[in-house]
């Protein structure tokens, strides 16, 4: 028999005691909740007791001191189709619903809950705005801005969270007039681990003028919430060679606060972490733990980190958790539940252009500046150390197009002390300046240069300024960038700076346009076919343009072909390789996997069009089971590829 019952008698006057407490003195909502835990297997007498309980609160010396109410989860799933669903499959969101469903039956409750109701229809007008934002861009094929309020992205991204307090303050509120006491029978219906967390927000936001009551099977205490061995283990697993294993550890911890934000910190670095779930996973946890006012202090020194994962992490949805983590803090530390949560103000500055530059954050201050002598902001430009207030002076001078400002442009551009917001801004303005620029030599090298730049968004700037300049010796360079940058944001800027050449035939050649559209052709194929259906200069020209290939490798032999791969210098000619590996998957002799796994390892940094082919050659390959246990072709070499 669980321990739970080993003396009725005894855990009904615990509860009378905690009775007497609430009645007799001051419970405050800043003290910790009083929580009851009657758990056992099926058939011990829990709803026995936990009626027994209820009618204690309800009787006697204490009627009419508390408020109560009693929630069967197992009459609760006839009313509600989420909660009909496989255990694992309950979502909180629905959880929640039945419990404030349940409190605002009572009428004189129903006040209560306005926060709880105000954030549900906020959630539901974001997914609507989502909604009609995919169907635009389905039908339109175009990029729509999703424009959604402060509120509405928080909610988004924190809807279970910013439900559960909501929820805890409606409580609160009824606790306030009247001690609360809840009941919960068959609690195992909707124990999973994710409801409880979420259940536990509510309880932890709320306080000691509620008691919460809760029968199910299993001990919620002694679940691996507290389960120190297993708390142990997940920490030793942080350690493993697998780095599956490692982000497992990370969210599994997450669930039980016991991660440190240096430990994070070091899995977001990309230096030291190499696997990208493992980095999205320590992103994703310090944006957790943001969500927290006791852990809010702690995790800001993970800002800068962040914003160095959101610049120059090269997998697009290890940005993207860095990013909702960033934002995160960024509105943490403006909310008065953060009170004497202090960000530093440069940081905060550099957190605040970049949540700018991703759309994610609005400029408070949106007038321009008044001044219009170049002079005079290239003065104030020098003399202020305000991130914010020099990108403004940058802005202006491009808006200008003051000539005066393209050397001081192209001195910050290439400066690398300077911020890199600051240097990507610069070559925004450069672009803007227009004329200027482009007849300015060391202007335009100092562009082609920060195609090579360490961070990404000096690179996508300067990609969109040769855009916009148009100048013959950018083709070459901006091709390069479509090659071999591992931003997709950045390759996308420099393929349309390409189109630009091929669209403007009053600042481009012929021979330049037929250049741009060869080298559009080779990569985006499906691009230069939708180019051509538009009215643009010598379209049939282009139409018609296909470069002979200087060797005909469709009438190699697999050996010939092998060679040719073995000797082709994929640096110096990487669209040789791209055409020697498409051969080689058209043949699918298997004596071509040694010679294609040894390029891919080749191409593991560099020409990502030449790497994408000698893949798919790879998976074209007419390849034994024996052939692929002694090479480990999927468990090791394309794995780690994808990974």
């Amino acid at each position: 028999m669980n321990e739970i019952f080993l003396g009725r008698d005894q855990q009904q006057e615990r509860f009378r005691d905690v009775l007497e407490s609430l009645r007799d003195s001051a419970s405050t909502s800043q003290e910790h909740p009083k929580i009851f835990l009657l758990h056992g297997f099926g058939g011990m007498g829990k709803t026995t007791l936990l009626q027994r309980l209820y009618n204690i609160s309800r009787e006697g010396e204490f009627r009419n001191w508390f408020n109560t109410l009693w929630m069967d989860w197992e009459k609760e799933r006839e009313h509600y189709i989420g909660l009909q669903v496989d255990h694992d499959a309950i979502e909180p969101a629905t959880m929640l619903e039945a419990i404030y469903h349940k409190f605002v039956k009572q009428e004189e409750w129903k006040d209560y809950f306005q926060e709880y109701s105000e954030t549900q229809s906020i959630l539901k007008v974001t997914i609507e705005k989502i909604k009609q934002a995919e169907e635009e861009q389905e039908r339109t094929n175009q990029p729509v801005r999703l424009d959604l309020t402060k509120d509405e992205s928080d909610v988004y991204r924190n809807s279970d969270e910013k439900l559960a307090e909501a929820l805890g303050a409606g409580i609160a509120q009824i606790a306030d007039k009247k001690p609360l006491l809840i009941f919960f029978d068959t609690y195992e219906l909707v124990d999973r681990i994710e409801c409880d967390r979420v259940l536990r927000k509510v309880m932890k936001h709320r306080g000691g003028q509620v008691v919460w009551v809760i029968a199910g099977r299993s001990n919620l205490a002694d679940n691996i919430w507290r389960n120190e061995p297993a708390k142990e283990a997940l920490i030793a697993a942080l350690a493993d060679n697998d780095p599956d294993i490692v982000a497992v550890a990370i969210r599994a911890l997450g669930r039980l606060n016991a991660l440190e934000v240096p430990q994070l910190i070091r899995f977001l670095n990309l230096n030291q972490s190499k696997d990208r779930y493992v980095r999205e996973a320590a992103a994703r946890q310090l944006g957790y733990m943001a969500n927290d006012p006791i852990d809010i202090a702690k995790v800001l020194e993970a800002v800068e980190p962040l914003i160095e994962a959101m610049r120059n992490d090269y997998i697009k949805p290890v940005r993207e958790a860095a990013s909702e983590a960033g934002a995160t803090m960024y509105f943490a530390t403006e909310s008065s539940d953060y009170k004497g949560v202090k960000l530093n103000k440069n940081v905060r500055q550099k957190l605040q252009a970049f949540l700018i530059l991703l759309g994610i954050l609005y400029p408070k201050n949106k007038e321009e500046l008044e001044e219009t002598d170049p002079a005079i902001l290239m003065n104030n430009l020098d003399s202020s150390d305000d991130i914010n207030e020099r990108e403004r002076i940058i802005h202006k001078l491009g808006k200008l197009q003051a000539p005066k400002a393209v050397r001081p442009l192209v001195d910050l551009l290439q400066d690398t002390n300077q911020e890199p917001d600051i240097r990507a801004t610069a070559a925004a303005a450069l672009g803007e300046i227009g004329t200027a620029t482009a007849n300015d030599d060391p202007a335009i090298q100092a562009l082609l240069n920060a195609l090579r730049d360490n961070d990404s968004f000096v690179r996508l700037q300067a990609a969109q300024a040769l855009g916009k300049l148009i100048p013959p010796v950018g083709i070459d360079a901006l091709y390069q960038a479509i090659r071999q940058d591992k931003f997709s944001n950045v390759r996308d800027a420099a393929k349309e700076a390409l189109k630009k050449y091929i669209i403007d035939s009053n600042r481009s050649t012929s021979e330049d346009r037929l250049n741009a559209f060869n080298y559009l052709k080779l990569v985006y194929p499906n691009d230069a076919e939708t180019l051509l259906q538009q009215p643009i200069p010598d379209a049939h020209v282009l139409r018609k343009y296909n470069p002979e290939q200087q060797v005909n490798f469709d009438n190699m032999s697999v050996g010939e072909l092998i060679d040719q791969l073995n000797n082709n210098n994929t640096q110096i000619n990487p669209d040789e390789c791209v055409a020697i590996a498409k051969a080689l998957g058209k043949h699918g002799d298997s004596d071509a996997l040694e010679p294609l796994i040894n390029k891919l390892k080749d191409l593991e940094e560099g020409d990502w069009v030449a790497r994408v082919s000698v893949i798919e050659a790879l998976g074209n390959l007419k390849i034994s089971m024996e052939e692929l246990e002694q090479t480990q072709l999927v468990q090791k070499i394309l794995v780690d590829r994808w990974l």
